[in-house]
């Protein structure tokens, strides 16, 4: 069981994610042919996506502070892992 509780956890690389889901980074690594990227522990909530990328809302990411959004692609990530989560109405 994972140490957080942001609703039903979901296979991303099996059901489609949706705006709200919430994306929870752990010493994830993303290679992209222009990027690369490095999440600790990082977690975001999906604002838009499609069949091949994300956008997220996140903060405290390169050293801003504020609420930003970022676009990736999840088939580039080469190490570490990325846990999905469908919140649920209490």
């Amino acid at each position: 069981k994972a140490p957080f509780n942001f609703g039903t956890k979901i296979d991303w690389k099996k059901k489609a994610l949706q705006p709200a889901d919430i994306l929870q980074f752990t010493n994830a690594k993303f290679k992209g042919k222009m990027y690369s990227s490095y999440f600790p522990q990082h977690t975001a909530i999906i604002y838009k996506c499609n069949k091949k990328d994300v956008t997220v809302f996140h903060q405290n990411y390169n050293d801003k502070r504020l609420v930003d959004t970022l676009t990736m692609h999840l088939a580039d990530l080469k190490g570490g892992t990325v846990d999905a989560y469908r919140p649920f109405a209490k």
